[in-house]
């Protein structure tokens, strides 16, 4: 969460060791870099339209590292563990990121290169994707460009009609009762003219 991303930070390592004569120390330093991904999550829209899409809460994601454009290529997971990342094998150990109010979620700390994001739980009230892998890839990027992935679902089909488009069918009908009371009077007062 706090991490630096798109800056040169200097990674130090250490090598210590006895060889019964003298204890010969080296050190190498290096400049590192990393970087962050941004997810967005959608619904589908207005009855699953793709218009007015609102941001959805309560997603839950896998990050993903791979070596390619393809699920296939995925090699590891992100584990997220005392506040460090650590990358393993087992997608059941890895660390679930959850969309918030704003349906976002926010990776920092990444490497170049390919990575995924795997949806493993819908919100409620919508369908898994059919699909559930959202491939990505880290090439450079600054924090300005910080690449960013849009995710949709949609709405389970049990689920009952609220908000905008409730409003729209009402707005929908009420027209719809305007025409056809338009229509009638034309022609009432036409037979009458008659």
């Amino acid at each position: 969460e706090k991490a630096v991303t798109a800056t040169d930070l200097e990674n130090t390592a250490r090598l210590d060791y006895d060889n019964n004569v003298v204890v010969d120390k080296e050190e190498d330093k290096a400049k590192v870099r990393t970087y962050e991904a941004n997810l967005k999550k959608l619904d589908s829209g207005l009855f699953n339209s793709g218009v007015v899409k609102n941001s959805l809460q309560g997603a839950k994601f896998v990050v993903a590292k791979a070596t390619g454009t393809e699920s296939s290529s995925i090699t590891k997971y992100l584990k997220v563990s005392e506040g460090k990342y650590v990358w393993v094998e087992d997608k059941a150990q890895a660390t679930e990121f959850e969309t918030n109010e704003n349906g976002m979620i926010n990776v920092k700390g990444l490497n170049n290169g390919h990575y995924f994001f795997v949806e493993t739980k819908a919100p409620e009230g919508y369908n898994m994707n059919t699909n559930p892998y959202s491939h990505f890839e880290i090439n450079n990027a600054n924090v300005k460009d910080a690449t960013q992935i849009e995710v949709s679902n949609d709405r389970r089909t049990d689920m009952p009609i609220t908000g905008t488009e409730a409003t729209v069918l009402v707005l929908a009908g009420l027209a719809g009762l305007t025409v056809i009371t338009v229509v009638v009077k034309r022609r009432r007062d036409e037979k009458e003219e008659a």
